[in-house]
């Protein structure tokens, strides 16, 4: 009798706690909104080229989804392309060469390990140094898929500058975000 009333006292905190978490603020449902858009331009064709690993396709693509739209680069930091083991098969950004993470294995970073798993949109906070600057990243990776089959991840990051100054969130309102919402494949 004691378990039970101590599990239904713990159960109640439970629930509590969780209600009690904030939703996203409006700037932050409207830079999902934003993401979800642009990257639903992106995806579905580097859905059709994925599965052939080829870098130069995918990077095509990457450039492409930038060119078409030069504001983009006052959002998005760039992308890195996954294949379905974790290893990179493209990255690109408009600020920096990123192809020296072309053929790395992520596999190990705790996110990128739980969408290889459960094929789930997380995301991330990465935070490296960049010719000598701090810098902050938040991202979020998409599987991807085709006809239903895991081909790999889309990790899009984000400028934090654009965060703070142009959608006025937080990296804990990001990390509520969900985007889910986004078609993979």
């Amino acid at each position: 009798m004691r378990w039970a009333r101590t599990g239904l006292g713990i159960l109640l905190i439970l629930c509590f706690a969780s209600a009690c978490s904030r939703p996203p603020s409006k700037e932050a449902i409207e830079f999902q909104n934003r993401v979800i858009s642009d990257l639903g331009e992106l995806v579905p064709p580097l859905v059709q080229v994925l599965p052939t690993k080829s870098t130069d396709s995918v990077s095509k693509l990457l450039v492409g989804f930038f060119n078409a739209n030069p504001n983009r680069a006052k959002l998005f930091a760039g992308f890195i392309v996954f294949d379905d083991e974790g290893r990179v098969i493209s990255a690109y950004s408009p600020f920096e060469d990123a192809t020296q993470v072309n053929g790395q294995d992520f596999s190990s970073y705790e996110e990128v390990k739980r969408t290889l798993k459960k094929h789930d949109t997380t995301t991330m906070v990465l935070y490296y140094l960049s010719n000598g600057r701090r810098m902050t990243l938040p991202a979020v990776n998409l599987p991807l898929k085709k006809g239903g089959a895991f081909e790999g991840i889309l990790s899009a990051f984000f400028l934090k500058s654009a965060l703070d100054e142009e959608y006025r969130i937080s990296l804990e309102d990001f990390r509520r975000l969900k985007f889910s919402d986004l078609r993979a494949g």
